[in-house]
């Protein structure tokens, strides 16, 4: 069955994810936990989701708080998918680059803000300067927490290139970063590029720089309403039935509400429970 014409590489799927080999248990008798792996941030991540599952045990909600605190997308059901694909609103309840740039933009805004009212700090650096210091660390940390996905990856190369031009005070146009977050992933991880998200996610984000690049003039502020989404539905229009994923006609209007909604309310709200989650834990 999945060696069939037409259908999903399965084999492509799994080695794009690192798995190298899978098999089964024949029989369960006798088997036994030996030990538990301690390195890497997983157990962390697991031991968080443990604490967000039992504060919000039941709440119908729950499902889209894992998802968009530590990309964990286990608990949405076949008919959420649905409704996420029909709506177009996917790419809102599973961390991407929209959720990066989010967390990296408060980081440099707060550490700017506080920069400019210290002139001890201001003797040393630049506010701006500071700002993006600051934005790095807090990207990276909610990238780990994320999972490191595909668009996780780019987003966090693509932000890290600009914060570092903006320390060197050079230009780096965002097609340099966009091309360079393209190396970058192919360099580390070539099979990504069997991913159809991989794909998906490049292209909507090349969609942008050339729609919204402002050649001619700058984009007025009720053009970022509408704009992107309609740039965005165009550009992945063939590549979506190419591939033969559900297309959603209603997504650029649905995402001029959506949008706003879940990066500026949503996701700082659900990180911020997180935060005040260990606190409380550990006072």
């Amino acid at each position: 069955g999945f060696v069939n014409p037409g259908s999903p590489d399965h084999q492509a799927r799994l080695l794009a994810n690192g798995v190298n080999a899978t098999g089964y248990v024949r029989e369960a008798h006798g088997a036994r936990r030996t030990g538990v792996c301690p390195a890497g941030l997983d157990p962390w991540r697991e031991r968080l989701r443990d604490k967000l599952v039992a504060h919000a045990a039941g709440h119908p909600r729950i499902g889209g708080l894992l998802a968009l605190t530590i990309g964990d997308a286990s608990m949405f059901q076949p008919g959420d998918w649905d409704l996420f694909a029909r709506s177009g609103t996917t790419h809102l309840v599973v961390i991407s680059g929209m959720h990066i740039s989010l967390v990296a933009g408060f980081a440099f805004a707060g550490a700017r803000w506080l920069a400019r009212r210290s002139p001890m700090l201001l003797a040393r650096l630049p506010a701006r300067a500071w700002g993006a210091l600051a934005a790095a660390p807090a990207l990276c940390a909610y990238a780990a927490l994320a999972g490191w996905s595909v668009s996780v990856q780019r987003a966090v190369v693509m932000a890290l290139t600009l914060l570092a031009a903006l320390l060197l005070e050079r230009g780096a146009p965002v097609r340099t970063a966009l091309a360079l977050a393209a190396l970058t992933i192919l360099a580390w991880q070539p099979l990504s590029a069997l991913q159809p998200g991989f794909w998906l996610s490049f292209l909507s984000v090349a969609a942008l720089v050339a729609g919204m690049g402002g050649r001619l003039r700058r984009p007025r502020w009720r053009d970022t309403l509408w704009r992107p989404q309609m740039v965005v539905a165009v550009a992945l229009a063939a590549p979506l039935a190419a591939m033969g994923l559900p297309q959603a006609a209603l997504a650029p209007l649905v995402n001029v509400v959506a949008i706003p909604l879940v990066d500026l309310l949503v996701v700082p709200a659900a990180l911020l429970g997180c935060v005040l989650l260990g606190v409380s834990n550990t006072v």
